[in-house]
């Protein structure tokens, strides 16, 4: 009497299995590094999103709101999201921190903001440089730099965003 196999034996279950954990950890490392991705992305675009708020805000309030806090010519902030941005920019004379260095490189920027950030997820620095023309007190020109940096990312991933605009009469 002859028997005829039926099933699988343990060699077939045993490499069905592990092709089985090589496609899932494969698909797991896909999916992870997308994800990664997409946070990173998403993260880069709220610092974007926070450089336009800022700019557009110095824009609206005008030439006397830069005369008003010129003086301090590097200023740096620390906030989480827009109401509390918004909220810093109304008040940037008196809430703006003047930093006590000179500033040679972004990094040396990003590395200071980072150390002081006081559990603040965004850091801004505003640079105000007053352009003048031959002496001529009619013509007043600021150009501002403004830079702003998720500060929970390293430098090299904090998506930051800058922006240059003059303002003047």
């Amino acid at each position: 009497m002859k028997y005829k196999k039926s099933g699988f034996t343990l060699i077939e279950i045993i490499i069905s299995l592990a092709i089985v954990m090589i496609t899932f950890t494969a698909v797991t490392s896909i999916y992870n590094a997308v994800n990664k991705n997409v946070v990173l992305e998403k993260r880069r675009q709220h610092t974007s999103m926070y450089n336009n708020t800022i700019v557009q805000s110095i824009q609206n309030k005008g030439i006397e709101y830069i005369r008003n806090i010129k003086d301090k010519k590097l200023l740096y902030v620390y906030f989480d999201n827009n109401n509390e941005l918004l909220s810093i920019i109304d008040d940037l004379e008196n809430k703006g921190k003047k930093l006590e260095f000179n500033i040679n490189e972004d990094k040396e920027l990003f590395e200071k903001l980072k150390s002081n950030k006081n559990e603040k997820n965004y850091g801004a620095c505003i640079k105000i440089k007053e352009n003048r023309k031959n002496g001529n007190d009619f013509f007043e020109s600021y150009t501002l730099n403004i830079i702003v940096w998720d500060l929970n990312l390293d430098f090299t991933q904090s998506g930051q965003s800058m922006s240059t605009f003059e303002i003047g009469r």
